[in-house]
């Protein structure tokens, strides 16, 4: 690692990565912003907690790139501090990420989205932007063309 820990630098671009499912209750805080998730095996397990806390910022890498929750979802943010689900592409949350300064841009479908299954309970979501989402990649359940999609789970979804 090059310059100051934790923070970006002119040398290294910092981001939190995962390209694999939550097996135990976590919690992601925004001083480890941006988070950088990619692949369609990111999953948070069946009788699991995914908490995200005021802040956070999830960047999604491309079409590919998706969140399926089969266990509970907590993303409750504030009026001032928003969750931000959205491209790696984005540079406008989470900063520039991918290090292109302006080469590439966001654009509809850069990611699959949040998918809410059938074993998925309690999630909340508040206070989120959720953008850029709803590629279709595949068939069914993969052919989402949704960024939000609860597949016969009940979510809370407010102020978003």
């Amino acid at each position: 690692m090059y310059g100051t820990p934790g923070q970006p630098n002119s040398v290294n671009k910092m981001y939190t990565y995962y390209d694999y499912s939550f097996a135990q209750d976590t919690e992601l805080k925004k001083e480890l912003n941006p988070y950088l998730f990619k692949g369609m095996n990111v999953r948070v397990l069946k009788g699991v907690n995914l908490t995200l806390g005021p802040g956070v910022v999830a960047k999604f890498y491309d079409a590919q790139s998706n969140f399926i929750i089969d266990g509970t979802l907590r993303a409750i943010g504030s009026d001032s501090d928003k969750i931000i689900f959205t491209s790696f592409k984005d540079d406008g949350y989470g900063g520039d990420a991918n290090d292109d300064s302006n080469k590439s841009s966001p654009s509809e479908a850069d990611w699959l989205g949040l998918y809410f299954s059938p074993q998925s309970s309690d999630s909340e979501l508040e206070n989120i932007v959720a953008s850029y989402g709803g590629a279709i990649f595949g068939t069914s359940p993969l052919g989402w063309g949704n960024t939000i999609w609860a597949d016969q789970s009940s979510i809370s979804l407010k102020n978003s």
